[in-house]
């Protein structure tokens, strides 16, 4: 249980920097973007024509000067959709670190994900309503990487922890050792060969 505090506390304080600030100037400037550049977090707000996305979290891509829209990949989707600067709002930036763990938990979800492809596995679909961050990559090690074995998602979750919280040790995971579950070293070792 230990291992679920790390990941929490240290996810917990990548996804709570939710704050946003408004991605327009102020006064006369109209739809001048104020903060907006690739790689800025944003949260979409005030869509009519797609309430649904409002509330989104997402990254800008790329600027659309022709349509004078910018792309965003939202959270969880492979693609940009383009969106007013009016509709955008800056989320407060994360740490260095805060962005290098995101960037690292995400290269294993992606591994595993690859996994399942290339071996046509069947895994469970994640449950309604759950946000990407640390509750979704602890319930997929436990229900879909571990196959619902606590024991062994604890033991998951505890290599991952200490790799969390000593980024430059080793992490002394018997990755060569044949008994070692070949899907789950994937799963760590795409953690560790992100930058």
């Amino acid at each position: 249980q230990a291992c679920s505090g790390v990941l929490r506390g240290d996810m917990a304080a990548a996804s709570s920097s939710s704050e946003a600030l408004p991605a327009r100037g102020g006064g006369g400037g109209g739809d001048t973007p104020v903060g907006l550049h690739v790689n800025t977090k944003v949260k979409i707000a005030g869509l009519e024509s797609r309430p649904d996305l409002n509330g989104a979290l997402g990254v800008v891509t790329a600027f659309d000067a022709e349509k004078g829209r910018w792309g965003v990949r939202l959270d969880g989707e492979a693609t940009s959709k383009l969106f007013k600067p009016s509709n955008l709002e800056v989320v407060e930036s994360f740490s260095p670190e805060q962005t290098r763990l995101g960037q690292r938990l995400r290269a294993c979800m992606d591994a595993d994900m690859e996994w399942v492809k290339t071996h046509d596995l069947k895994i469970l679909p994640f449950p309604d309503g759950m946000e990407e961050g640390d509750d979704l990559i602890e319930w997929h090690i436990e229900h879909n990487l571990c196959g619902g074995h606590q024991e062994f998602a604890n033991c998951v979750k505890e290599g991952l922890a200490d790799m969390v919280q000593h980024p430059d040790r080793d992490p002394q995971i018997p990755f060569d050792d044949p008994e070692f579950d070949p899907r789950v070293a994937n799963f760590l070792k795409a953690f560790l060969k992100t930058p």
